[in-house]
């Protein structure tokens, strides 16, 4: 997995699939572990696709004819991985296949590997080589065991796979002064396999793998019928290798931040399989013990074929038409028509690598849960994920305390996830992107939000940001569309604030006119929010359900959007009138009653003003 790209589970999930009675032999059995969430490490070496990887090769061994009997695990802590394990071991006894995977962090110390679990803490780093290995033998999965634990089994053909980089970002000293291979840049050791043994990796030594390449790949190896096993991963390797270079070519192309490229990289197999392995076949199709006619590049185009096809088809059932992808997938289909004429396949047809698999170039910045937070550019972002079909109701219903005529209620869907800012820009990020000190009313802390900012002043910075910071293709710096922000600020609610109708619990979430507030007289004198007529440092008060702070109060934030009337008929992704006077302030401010501090609540101001209690929190959005 790379350390690039991230992603925080605040719970655990653990659960067992296809799981059958302790101590019952079976014919193939796998077990399949994901971690993404790690409790010991920083925020910025969590995983965002460890978990769906693992649920895939799960879901694809339990389709096969014969299926396998899964355990699956994620995020699973130590102490449970290693009971399910040895429940996974008495079953295993005996099995014709017994399938070892493994997604998430792995790391070589002095020439032992160790799986990271979710609650392994490797934070101090002693260099007391002994009592290292000791500890990580407590906290961490040994690699080593685990393979040697299969290789009791008796099972004719074991195989292991890891989909983990063998580049790690965790380092320790040595007494001698020197780094030690925690970390180094061998990263995950070659593991000798006992004989009936395949060991997979799913990059080389020292190599980064892009998110959920190799397992995809790898998935749609196993489901093709007849493959034997080492063709299956000979095909693996040479297929990840072919899309990666292309991959890595075309960002380096685009002049991408090495940070935001994807990475060439190529699986290695350490085999020590018998015959009885060689012949293995994953399904027992009418092909399954002879070598299939067709070239590796003439089934790698059929599969590129069939997983385009089901990409539209899940793209069409969220609402996403994609002609672009329609026209690729009728210049597969003819490239097959026309191979599929030859009377032999001499000169095979090979197929463009670049979107192979269905990987749509936008696909490594989505993230997987709400909430997950990654940074782009210094600035903690926060993942706000498409609507689904049902969309989110944006607006207010007629009998909310505080309602104005212009927040009519009705269903929007948005078809598309974005990442949001996890607090208002502050005076820190706007000086560090435009080289030059805010104008801001109110100094005292790099921490206070920007404010006396214009509209056109929030776009020079967003520019700058594209500038400085360009992002994949299509992605871009905005500012968020006034159904984005309500959605975010919504985290899932339907209630007047994020936290509830009751807005006496304000002074929890956001600074608005309370007690403090001396400028007029209707000032909440109930209410007691700790900071007076003035902004306060972001992240003072509690988030919403997804992580994000001040959706309600210390300044307005600036949408995208031309002020208009909300229309009564539900909406996809609404992104304001074409033209307009006024732009949309949304949020509530430090200068605000508490109902104008409401989710629905809709400010609205010329683009060109500035004002002590209006600011802006940046985007990043999918802007095709």
């Amino acid at each position: 997995m790379p350390f690039s790209r991230f992603a925080f589970f605040f719970a655990l999930l653990f659960s067992t699939v296809g799981s059958v009675a302790s101590g019952a032999a079976a014919e193939r059995v796998a077990f399949i572990v994901g971690v993404d969430a790690y409790d010991h490490l920083p925020n910025d070496a969590q995983l965002r696709v460890a978990v769906s990887d693992a649920e895939r090769i799960a879901k694809t061994l339990e389709g096969l004819d014969p299926a396998f009997e899964v355990t699956l695990l994620t995020d699973v802590e130590q102490d449970a991985a290693e009971d399910a394990f040895d429940e996974f071991l008495d079953r295993a006894k005996g099995a014709e296949c017994v399938f070892l995977y493994f997604a998430g962090h792995g790391i070589e110390y002095f020439g032992t590997n160790y799986l990271l679990m979710r609650d392994t803490d490797i934070d101090a780093i002693s260099s007391d080589v002994n009592r290292m290995k000791r500890r990580l033998g407590n906290e961490a999965l040994s690699l080593q065991e685990l393979v040697d634990s299969l290789d009791t089994t008796g099972a004719k053909v074991k195989l292991v796979v890891l989909d983990c980089c063998r580049d790690n970002p965790l380092e320790a000293a040595s007494p001698a002064g020197t780094r030690s291979v925690v970390g180094g840049r061998s990263g995950l050791a070659q593991v000798t396999p006992p004989s009936g043994t395949l060991i997979s990796y799913s990059a080389d030594a020292g190599q980064k793998a892009n998110d959920g390449l190799f397992t995809a790949v790898l998935a749609e190896e196993i489901e093709s019928s007849g493959l034997p096993i080492l063709r299956v991963f000979a095909s693996t390797r040479q297929k990840v290798r072919e899309i990666s270079t292309a991959w890595a070519a075309e960002d380096a192309a685009k002049g991408l931040p090495v940070e935001y490229r994807r990475v060439r990289h190529e699986p290695a197999e350490y085999n020590k399989l018998d015959l009885s392995g060689l012949d293995f076949t994953f399904s027992r199709g009418s092909e399954s013990q002879t070598e299939p006619e067709e070239s590796l590049e003439m089934i790698a185009l059929r599969q590129q074929v069939e997983t385009m096809r089901a990409t539209i088809e899940s793209l069409r059932e969220a609402g996403i038409e994609n002609e672009a992808l329609r026209e690729q997938l009728t210049e597969m289909e003819a490239s097959v028509a026309a191979a599929e004429t030859r009377s032999r396949l001499s000169d095979p047809v090979v197929p463009e690598m670049t979107d192979m698999l269905g990987f749509i170039t936008d696909r490594g910045m989505e993230g997987t849960r709400a909430g997950e937070v990654r940074s782009f550019g210094e600035i903690e972002m926060v993942w706000c994920p498409p609507t689904g079909e049902n969309g989110f109701l944006m607006g207010s219903p007629k009998d909310e305390k505080g309602r104005e005529s212009d927040e009519l209620q009705r269903r929007v869907l948005l078809s598309k996830g974005f990442w949001l800012a996890k607090t208002e820009c502050t005076q820190w990020q706007w000086g560090r992107v435009l080289e030059r000190n805010p104008s801001s009313f109110y100094k005292g802390s790099d921490n206070l939000p920007v404010e006396n900012v214009s509209w056109e002043g929030a776009q020079e910075w967003l520019a700058k940001m594209n500038q400085a910071h360009p992002l994949p293709e299509g992605w871009v710096w905005v500012l968020p569309t006034e159904a984005q922000w309500e959605y975010a600020c919504r985290a899932g609610t339907e209630s007047a604030f994020h936290f509830g109708d009751e807005e006496g619990e304000l002074h929890k979430y956001g600074n608005f006119a309370d007690r403090n507030f001396t400028g007029l007289a209707y000032g909440d004198d109930t209410q007691d929010d700790g900071v007076g007529n003035k902004t306060a440092e972001v992240s003072r008060y509690k988030a919403n359900d997804w992580g994000l702070h001040d959706m309600h109060g210390n300044v307005l934030e600036w949408c995208s959007d031309w002020y208009g009337a909300s229309p009564g008929a539900a909406e996809r992704d609404p992104s304001g009138p074409e033209s307009g006077t006024i732009r949309v302030l949304r949020g509530g401010c430090w200068y605000s009653l508490a109902s104008h501090c409401r989710a629905a609540y809709r400010g609205r101001v010329r683009p060109t003003r500035r004002y002590g209690y209006v600011g802006f929190r940046p985007a990043v959005s999918f802007r095709p």
